[in-house]
């Protein structure tokens, strides 16, 4: 290429187009939702390795994350991390049933487990005690309202890594955020 097309059309061009970029990323996308209880997605994945922790051997819980290819992750948008998996183990022989019955649990029973401060966003986190306070505000009952309030919208039991059911979380009201 010759050097007065690269400094004239080539160099603005592509500073258009990184600035285009930004503006993007920083002003439109949508980048991040927060739920009612006031977790972000940074807060949910807290809260899937949390919840997967408690669940091993039997469970894996896992996000819509790796879903999305590195590139679209990169380019287009952090996934928000509301659909959850619960992939069933065989050997462990739990059912769909089992689930839906511990999701139907109070939630009080999965606060409870919490010792530490229970991290909802980078720079938020809350005491297992204002979380249960924040929980009866709220009228929060159950584990599956508990996600909700975490702002996850869909629920995916899987066995052995393949789709069984979805369930759409009812009551699911989450604040979407963009830009700084």
């Amino acid at each position: 290429m010759n050097e007065n097309f690269k400094t004239k059309v080539l160099y603005p061009i592509l500073f258009i187009a990184f600035i285009g970029v930004v503006f993007y990323q920083n002003f439109i996308r949508h980048s991040n939702e927060i739920g009612f209880l006031g977790a972000d997605k940074d807060g949910r994945q807290v809260f899937i390795q949390t919840l997967n922790k408690q669940l091993e051997p039997d469970m894996k819980v896992d996000s819509d994350f790796f879903e999305y290819n590195l590139l679209y992750r990169m380019l287009v948008q952090e996934p928000m991390r509301t659909v959850i998996k619960f992939d069933i183990q065989d050997k462990n022989k739990i059912t769909v049933k089992q689930v839906d019955d511990y999701l139907n649990q109070p939630s009080s029973k999965f606060v409870e487990k919490f010792t530490d401060k229970v991290f909802m966003q980078e720079k938020y986190q809350v005491s297992p005690s204002d979380l249960t306070k924040q929980l009866d505000e709220k009228g929060v009952k159950t584990i599956e309202g508990l996600l909700a309030g975490f702002g996850f919208r869909q629920i995916e039991i899987l066995e052995n890594g393949k789709l069984v059911t979805t369930k759409e979380i009812q009551n699911t009201k989450n604040v979407f955020w963009a830009g700084f």
